[in-house]
Order: C-alpha cells, then sequence, then structure tokens
C-alpha cells in the first residue's frame, strides 16, 4: 500500500478501509460509521495542519489535543500528564517544516463519543537547526469527542421587543468543526433558556466563524487573545417553545452578529451575540 496524505485519505471511513492493505477488524459497529467518518475528518484536518499550516503558525494544532489530558508515548519517550503541553511547545516549532503521510489507517469507533485508529505514520522534513529527519512509526490513537458545555449566560430582549425576552441559560453544547481549508469554524449551539415568567424556551443557531488572527489567538488559547470586533461571526437563530405567547418567536427569522470577549487575565472567551428580527423593508 502506498503513502497517503490528507486529499487521498477518503471522503469516508467506508471508503477508508478499502485502502488497507489487510482486512478490516470485526470490530467496526454500523450504527456508527458517522462516529468514524467525524473521526477521519478529525485525522485529515490533522493531516492539513501538519503539511500546510504548522511552519507558519505552530500553535494551531494545539486544538487537537486535550493538553492538559494527554498521555503521550511515541519515538521521544512517554510524556505522561500534565506535561504534553510544554512538550508540544518545544517540540512541534522544531519539527514544524515536515511533511506527514499515512497508511493503514484505520478507525473503530467505540461509543458515540469515543473510538481509536491505528496506522503507520512518516513524518520528515528539516528541523529548525536545518537538520533533516525521517521518522517512520506505528501509532494508535485514542480519541474522545467534546462539545463545549454551555452552563450559563443570558438572553434578554431590548425595550420594546416583543414578547419581551429575561431569560437564563439552564444547560447547552456548542459544537464546533474546523473546514478543510483551515480559514473557517463552522458552529452548531443548542441550549434550554428558562424566561423569568417561568416559560422554557429551546434556542439554536449555526454559523460560520473567520479564523482572523484575533480569533486565531482565541482559538489555541493563546494568553495574547484579545476581545475581537464584531464584524466576522455571524449566525441563523432559532426559538421553539410551548408557551403560546411566545410562539411568534417560532414563526420569525433571526439572524445574529456575535463577538468574542476576553476578560484581563485572558479567561474566557464569553460570546456576545446581537440578535436581529427579519422583517419585511
Amino acid at each position: 500500500m502506498s503513502w497517503l496524505t490528507e486529499d487521498d485519505l477518503a471522503t469516508s471511513n467506508a471508503d477508508l478501509l478499502k485502502k488497507l492493505s489487510y482486512p478490516p477488524s470485526k470490530d467496526h459497529n454500523p450504527k456508527l460509521a458517522k462516529v468514524e467518518d467525524e473521526i477521519l475528518e478529525h485525522w485529515k484536518d490533522f493531516s492539513h495542519f501538519c503539511n500546510y499550516v504548522a511552519d507558519k503558525d505552530p500553535d494551531a494544532g494545539k486544538r487537537f489535543y486535550d493538553l492538559d489530558e494527554a498521555n503521550y508515548f511515541d519515538l521521544m519517550g512517554a510524556v505522561t500528564r500534565p506535561g504534553f503541553r510544554p512538550h508540544y511547545d518545544r517540540i512541534t516549532p522544531y519539527l514544524a517544516r515536515a511533511n506527514l503521510r499515512i497508511k493503514d489507517l484505520e478507525i473503530i469507533a467505540i461509543t458515540p463519543e469515543c473510538g481509536y485508529a491505528t496506522a503507520h505514520q512518516n513524518y520528515y522534513g528539516t528541523a529548525a537547526d536545518g537538520e533533516p529527519f525521517n521518522l517512520t512509526y506505528r501509532t494508535t490513537s485514542v480519541m474522545r469527542k467534546v462539545d463545549g458545555l454551555i452552563n450559563a449566560g443570558t438572553l434578554k430582549s431590548e425595550p420594546g421587543f416583543e414578547p419581551a425576552v429575561d431569560a437564563q441559560v439552564l444547560f447547552g453544547t456548542d459544537h464546533f468543526k474546523v473546514t478543510d481549508d483551515m480559514k473557517y469554524v463552522t458552529i452548531d449551539v443548542k441550549a434550554a433558556l428558562k424566561n423569568e415568567d417561568g416559560t422554557t424556551i429551546s434556542y439554536a443557531y449555526t454559523g460560520h466563524i473567520e479564523i482572523t488572527p484575533a480569533f486565531g489567538l482565541i482559538l489555541t488559547g493563546s494568553p495574547e487573545a484579545k476581545t475581537t470586533d464584531f464584524g466576522h461571526v455571524f449566525t441563523h437563530i432559532t426559538f421553539e417553545t410551548g408557551a403560546p405567547n411566545f410562539k411568534s418567536l417560532e414563526t420569525s427569522r433571526f439572524v445574529g452578529a456575535s463577538r468574542f470577549i476576553v476578560s484581563e487575565g485572558g479567561k474566557g472567551p464569553v460570546i456576545e451575540t446581537k440578535i436581529s428580527k427579519i422583517v419585511k423593508g
């Protein structure tokens, strides 16, 4: 079997299995095929990062790891938790001018939130000190799906808007995915709200975020991250509720413009969204 880049891997895990040099495992669960496809996209994104992004922005690769939770065992020895973050900060810039090739990648989902992958990797290039390197090794990666949990927030309408809303977030999830060209993040947020009168409202939005330099600092958790301006994050917003006096929220169309607020000391970010109702002109 020949080496593959992210462009050659496949568009689905089912197609990827056809590229194996040996029979696929019997542990693949058809009910978890979508999860395996999501893990494949993670691998393709990581390969794209190594081949095209790492030498320009090594911190962009931090999103592929739970830096403070990871245990890592590779050619350089064992890196135990919580030591992976300084390991990444040292090794990734040093080996950033590199190319990554993969073969015999097999992805197996265990649950809707967890899976693992085995593969051969060939990582080669020129180190920061000018020394060439060419590393070929077997890898096994254990991955879990992480959605941002939302457990705080408010939604308050402007004076004069009907129906008036003054609600608190009860719970929610925030799922995002970086596009293949690493230029945008797609977001999918769902939350349950409780209005001051006790009404429960379901709140959801989808959208795209341009990965500007300012947002890139936030995405990678940089201590240099700052509050962003409005103008780069736009969303489509929907509401659902069983309360008759809030039914107009369901039948109206709303769009949002957002920014990220980073507090002093780099804490956050908090997302602030201005929501507008679309009306006939």
